[in-house]
């Protein structure tokens, strides 16, 4: 038996700078690929959620002024009777912010992006006469 045989790593063990310079373009490509459209996801997604939160308010709306109180209330005073949640105290939620305006019965919600183009890429707007609808930019 000969004890002579080396059993040591070879020298060239481990990754060669080329091979890694291959993997860092290729992860690079796939983020390059794939962060638009994940941000575009989530612009899809703020804007469905908006959608969501107008109808919530409209129903709200609706129901404040069917419980006798008159007129259009406030973010704060749809939130004090405990018809909308908490979370919409400041009037910004999943990205849009939310403001209602309205004389008498028909009250107006209109939710516009925080960050536009990036949060959102389109303005929504919804009165308790006509519903919910994309809200046309002025030309």
């Amino acid at each position: 038996m000969n004890n002579d045989s080396k059993t040591d790593a070879p020298a060239n063990a481990g990754f060669s700078f080329l091979e890694l310079l291959l993997v860092t373009a290729v992860i690079g490509l796939i983020s390059a690929i794939s962060i638009p459209a994940l941000a575009k996801a989530r612009a899809s997604a703020n804007e469905a959620s908006a959608i969501a939160n107008l109808n919530g308010i409209l129903k709200a709306q609706i129901s404040y002024q069917s419980s006798g109180a008159g007129g259009c209330g406030s973010l704060a005073d749809l939130i004090d009777k405990g018809i909308l949640p908490d979370a919409l105290e400041d009037g910004e939620l999943s990205g849009y912010s939310f403001s209602l305006t309205g004389n008498g019965p028909i009250c107006e919600i209109v939710a516009t992006p925080i960050e536009p183009g990036i949060s959102g890429s389109q303005s929504f707007v919804a009165d308790t006469k006509s519903g919910i609808r994309t809200q046309k930019e002025p030309s």
